[in-house]
C-alpha cells in the first residue's frame, strides 16, 4: 500500500487473465537487481494489461498462509528501515491504560499521515507525543465518557462511536494497538495484487478488496517452531496490516512498482499475467463481470496556478524580530487542517506585476483589524502613505521569489511565490475574527518557528525558496 494517499490516482488498476490456482509450486526466479529499464518495462506491462476475459476467482485470496509468511518474513527485516516512532512491536502484556495510550499514538499517526508524507510527519509526531499526548487523552475522556475515557478496544465500536474514525482508521488502530484481527484497505497495491481492473470507488470493488484484506489478517498464528521467525510465527494482525502498508509505500508503489524486489510477486496476479499468460478462456459461468476498461486511467491532471504571498512583519526597533503569517486550511478537502502562507488559489488570467501587488493587499486588508496601506508606486498611493498614522501598517515591498511545482494525484499545481514585507506598528497586525477557519485562526509565527509549524511538503518548498531572497 502506497503512502496512505486515498485519492483518485488509484484508478491505475490492472486486469489480468491468470488465476491464483495455477500458481507454480516454486517461486519463479527473478533477477536480484533489475535494471531501471527492465523494471520500468515490467511495471508498464503489468499496469497496462487489458481487462481481457478471465476467471472471477482471480480476485479472491487463496493460500493466505503462504502470502502471510512471505510478507512477514520480508517485513521483519524491513519494518525498522524508515524509523517511524509510532511503529512499535506488539506487547500483549500492556495494561488496559497502556493499550489505550498505544491506541492514541496510532490514532495521532494515522491522522497526520492522511495529510502528508511519512518523512514530513515524523518530527511533528515526536513533538506532539512529547508535549500534547496527555492533553489529547484528557480531551478524549470528556468526549468518550461511555468508555471511561479510553478508546474502544474493537473496530466496530470505534468506527460507530468515535467521530472522524472510519473503517480504515478503526482497523489500523485496533489491529496495531489491541491485536484485533480486522483488516485495512488503503490503496492501489491491493488492486494490483488481485489484478482488479475496476472502479476503485464502486461498492463491488471495495467489497472484493475488504474481503481479500480480511482473508489475510484472519490467518491464525502457527504452532511453535524454534527455527521460525518470531514475527512470521505469531502472524499478529498489526504486523500483517503494517507490512501491507510498508510494501505499498516502498515496493508496490502506484507508479513504477519494483516487482523484482517484491516478496509477493509469485502470487501477484498482475505480475504473473505478463509472466505466464493464460492459454484457455474461462467457462462462461466463471467469467468475471466486474473488470472493465477504466476511462480515467489516462486522464490528464488539471493545471492550476496559485499566487502565494509569504507575508512578513518585522520590528523597526528590533530588525531581527521577524514574524510570518500562516493561515489554516479548511477541515475537509485537499491538505485539510494544515497551515500555509496566504494564497490566491487557481488564479485565472495573467499575473502581471500590478496584479501581484494588488491581490495580496486586497486579501490582507480583509484579514487585519488595522488599516493596511498599499505599496507606494503611484502618486496617489504615495499621498495615502504620507497620511499613515501610528496605527497603520504598510506594504513596504513585494519581491518575486520564483515558482514551485507541486504534484498532487489529480492537480499539477504551480505556486507563484512572492515575499511581501510589511512595516508599521510595534507588533504584527491584529488578525480579524471570522476571516479564516474559525477553529484555528490565522497566526503569526516567529522566523525560527516556521519550520516546525504544521505545514505540508508544498509549503515547505515555498518556504525554502523564499529564504533565498535574504
Amino acid at each position: 500500500m502506497a503512502k496512505r494517499k486515498r485519492s483518485a490516482s488509484a484508478s491505475e488498476f490492472e486486469g489480468s487473465d491468470i488465476s491464483f490456482d495455477e500458481a507454480p509450486k516454486k517461486k519463479p526466479k527473478v533477477p536480484k537487481k533489475a535494471t531501471k529499464k527492465a523494471a520500468k518495462k515490467d511495471a508498464a506491462e503489468a499496469d497496462l494489461v487489458s481487462a481481457t476475459p478471465h476467471d472471477k476467482s482471480l480476485h479472491v485470496i487463496e493460500s493466505a498462509e503462504d502470502i502471510c509468511d512471505a510478507l512477514l518474513k520480508w517485513y521483519s527485516s524491513a519494518y525498522t528501515a524508515r524509523a517511524m516512532p509510532w511503529r512499535k512491536p506488539y506487547n500483549p502484556n500492556l495494561t488496559k491504560q497502556e493499550r489505550a495510550q498505544r491506541a492514541y499514538e496510532v490514532w495521532v499517526s494515522e491522522i497526520m499521515l492522511q495529510q502528508t508524507q511519512v518523512a514530513t510527519v515524523i518530527p511533528y509526531y515526536n513533538t506532539w507525543m512529547t508535549n500534547r499526548a496527555s492533553r489529547l487523552l484528557a480531551g478524549a475522556q470528556k468526549a468518550v465518557k461511555e468508555y471511561d475515557g479510553l478508546l474502544p478496544e474493537n473496530a466496530h465500536d470505534m468506527e460507530k462511536n468515535i467521530p472522524g474514525v472510519g473503517r480504515y482508521t478503526a482497523g489500523a488502530i485496533c489491529s496495531i494497538a489491541y491485536g484485533e484481527r480486522v483488516p485495512v484497505v488503503s490503496d492501489t497495491s491491493q488492486h494490483r495484487f488481485l489484478a482488479l481492473h475496476a472502479s476503485p470507488k464502486a461498492k463491488i470493488t471495495l467489497d472484493i478488496l475488504w474481503a481479500a484484506a480480511d482473508a489475510i489478517v484472519k490467518t491464525n498464528g502457527q504452532e511453535p517452531d524454534n527455527d521460525q521467525n518470531e514475527m512470521v510465527k505469531k502472524r499478529r494482525p498489526g504486523d500483517l496490516n503494517q507490512s501491507l502498508i510498508e510494501l505499498g509505500s516502498t515496493v508496490c508503489k502506484v507508479r513504477a512498482p519494483e516487482c523484482a524486489a517484491c516478496p509477493l510477486s509469485y502470487k501477484c496476479a498482475a505480475y504473473r499475467s505478463i509472466q505466464v499468460p493464460e492459454k484457455e478462456p474461462p467457462d462462461m459461468e466463471d467469467l468475471c463481470t466486474i473488470c472493465e476498461p477504466l476511462t480515467e486511467a489516462g486522464k490528464k491532471s488539471r493545471e492550476e496556478t496559485d499566487l502565494v504571498s509569504v507575508v512578513e512583519w518585522a520590528s523597526s526597533k528590533q530588525p531581527d524580530l521577524r514574524y510570518f503569517l500562516l493561515v489554516r486550511r479548511p477541515d475537509e478537502g485537499l491538505l485539510a487542517g494544515l497551515y500555509e502562507f496566504p494564497a490566491d488559489v487557481n488564479v485565472a488570467g495573467t499575473l502581471s506585476t500590478r496584479r501581484c501587488i494588488d491581490l495580496p493587499h486586497q486579501r490582507l486588508s480583509k484579514l487585519f483589524e488595522e488599516r493596511l496601506l498599499p505599496l507606494s508606486s503611484s502618486n496617489k498611493e504615495k499621498a495615502v502613505a504620507e497620511d499613515q498614522d501610528a496605527k497603520d501598517y504598510r506594504i513596504r515591498h513585494v519581491k518575486h521569489a520564483g515558482d514551485v511545482l507541486h504534484i498532487f494525484s489529480h492537480i499539477r499545481k504551480t505556486y507563484r511565490v512572492q515575499w511581501v514585507k510589511l512595516d508599521g506598528g510595534e507588533a504584527p497586525p491584529t488578525l480579524s475574527e471570522g476571516t479564516v477557519n474559525a477553529k484555528a485562526p490565522a497566526m503569526w509565527k516567529a522566523l525560527q518557528d516556521v519550520d516546525s509549524a504544521n505545514i505540508g511538503t508544498g509549503v515547505a518548498k515555498v518556504w525554502k525558496l523564499v529564504q533565498k531572497l535574504w
